[in-house]
């Protein structure tokens, strides 16, 4: 009796891996810039939630936005042309 209980808590187990596994294979795409698989775990619309909600403690973290304003809306526009192309791309795809 206590044998068949193992076996039963043993089988459940192994099918819980295996669905994992299977959702993690099911997950995979190609990364558009590096052409390497990998899992997504995540939407682009929660990553960007994600870094939204840290605005706050990254600014308190690595002290705010640049002091000299010239130096900062450069890195502004850089970061602007990144996203920009990024999403240019991925409308592509």
């Amino acid at each position: 009796m206590r044998g068949n209980k193992f076996k039963t808590r043993l089988l459940i187990g192994v099918a819980i891996i295996a669905f994992a596994f299977i959702q993690r294979c099911n997950r995979q795409e190609v990364n558009p810039y590096t052409g390497k698989k990998q899992a997504i775990s995540m939407t682009t619309d929660q990553e960007i939630a994600i870094g939204l909600q840290n605005v706050p403690q990254m600014t308190q973290q690595y002290g705010g936005l640049y002091p000299d304003e010239r130096l900062q809306s450069y890195v502004d526009m850089v970061g602007n042309k990144l996203v920009h192309s990024s999403l240019a791309r991925e409308n592509s795809l």
